[in-house]
């Protein structure tokens, strides 16, 4: 019950899936939801759960705006604990415990990184269009390490999504675009 509760406040909010708040952005999500340790969360049907683990992630290019996002969630999830009660009264517990996996970035068009990027499109034809894209990738990793590191778009559209696809014409062109980036001295 919990788990429902906090999730139905976090999407009365705002704060679930796509994130939008004025001129900053983010996204959130939960899953999976186990026993802890991949166990199920419950074998059996007439069995109340005693102890469920929650995982779940906030993203934005605004290191404040997830943390922003993070604690929506943290509150909603003390909020629910406090109205669940057992069958003696006592109220249900939540230990939430924020990790920062993908630190975003952004990086200046004036890098020459940023620029041999755009050549390189230029280069097969394209025209660079040069955006902050969302999603946890090796590259916030990378550049978190002092490694200065551009992504491209290799045609996903939908990206973790039911309606996930691929454009293989967009596909064709990023294999092209690799192969320049790879050659190009």
């Amino acid at each position: 019950m919990i788990l429902a509760l906090a999730l139905a406040d976090v999407k009365a909010g705002g704060w679930f899936g796509k994130v939008v708040k004025g001129k900053r952005q983010g996204t959130s999500n939960v899953g999976p939801v186990t026993g802890g340790d991949g166990r199920p969360a419950g074998d059996a049907t007439n069995v109340v759960t005693d102890y469920v683990h929650v995982r779940g992630e906030s993203r934005s290019h605004d290191a404040k705006f997830f943390k922003e996002i993070t604690k929506a969630y943290k509150t909603a999830f003390e909020k629910a604990a406090k109205r669940v009660k057992n069958s003696e009264g006592k109220s249900g517990r939540v230990k939430f415990k924020a990790e920062t996996d993908y630190y975003p970035f952004r990086m200046k068009e004036s890098l020459p990184v940023v620029k041999r990027a755009a050549a390189a499109v230029s280069d097969i034809g394209g025209t660079p269009t040069i955006r902050a894209a969302n999603g946890g990738l090796d590259a916030n990793w990378m550049v978190r390490h002092g490694v200065p590191t551009v992504t491209f778009g290799a045609g996903q559209n939908e990206p973790h999504t039911t309606d996930e696809w691929i454009n293989l014409d967009e596909y064709d062109r990023a294999c092209a675009l690799a192969v320049q980036l790879a050659t190009t001295r």
